[in-house]
């Protein structure tokens, strides 16, 4: 990459990059000598091979990552993987994912904020509410109830009309 192409500060809106990088796994497999291309994005490092992806390390399972003369290195997952990157652009490829990681990091903080102090005014209403029922118990007053659901097209009918309902007791109405 040339230095005019290069960004000059590293903010979300300019750190998608390319690289190209070898993998330096000690020469057992062909990995070590062939080229790859690392994007680094805004959810993590892709390694892609030609056009097609070849392998993926997002940032919520990197454990760590640091720059060396021979290029950059990255642990993965909580037994800190060793995945090393052969290229003349570790520097870069660390401060990109510096800048990525804390922007997750950042969202990840906000989120966590915001549900906090959701539950907090949760908690403040169910409070209150709690407080309003014991005020009105406390004055004799009961809270209103809704009115139970009639039983029978009867008795709707009955709640429609204003009737009464008719009693065991009433004698039949003669003929």
């Amino acid at each position: 990459m040339s230095e005019a192409a290069r960004p000059t500060t590293l903010s979300p809106q300019n750190v998608h990059n390319v690289f190209t990088v070898k993998l330096a796994d000690g020469g057992r497999s062909l990995g070590a000598r062939k080229k790859y291309q690392l994007s680094v994005g805004s959810m993590g490092l892709t390694l892609l091979d030609g056009a097609k992806p070849f392998k993926s390390y997002i940032y919520a399972n990197l454990a760590s990552w640091e720059a060396g003369p021979s290029g950059c290195t990255i642990y993965v997952g909580a037994e800190k993987k060793r995945v090393e990157f052969l290229t003349p652009d570790g520097d870069e490829i660390t401060g990109l994912i510096a800048v990525h990681a804390q922007e997750i990091a950042d969202k990840y903080m906000a989120d966590r904020r915001r549900q906090s102090q959701h539950r907090e005014q949760q908690e403040q209403r169910a409070s209150a509410r709690r407080s309003r029922g014991e005020a009105e118990a406390a004055e004799g007053e009961r809270p209103a109830r809704r009115a139970e659901a009639p039983q029978s097209k009867q008795e709707l009918r009955r709640q429609q009309l204003g009737t009464p309902p008719p009693s065991s007791a009433q004698p039949a109405a003669a003929s």
